[in-house]
């Protein structure tokens, strides 16, 4: 289940900035194997994470490539 789940995520992030990219001891640490994928919790439709195009310093958020805002913190829960 851990291998496949590593094989999903690697997918997942493969075009995804290295900053945001989960480093392995916190990946399985923190039990991401039973994430839900992804492409299930609004990624674009080629499965990859919405980009981000720019970063509100004050709000502690990013604006995405679909001009909606979300926070720093539950951008990364969800896309690593």
């Amino acid at each position: 289940m851990i291998i496949n789940a590593v094989e999903q995520y690697a997918k997942e992030v493969r075009e995804t900035e290295p900053r945001f990219i989960l480093h392995p001891a916190t990946w399985l640490n923190g039990r991401r194997w039973e994430d839900e994928p992804a492409r299930s919790m609004g990624a674009n439709a080629n499965g990859h994470p919405p980009k981000i195009i720019a970063t509100e310093e004050e709000g502690d958020s990013y604006v995405l490539e679909d001009g909606t805002r979300m926070s720093r913190p539950h951008y990364r829960r969800l896309y690593g």
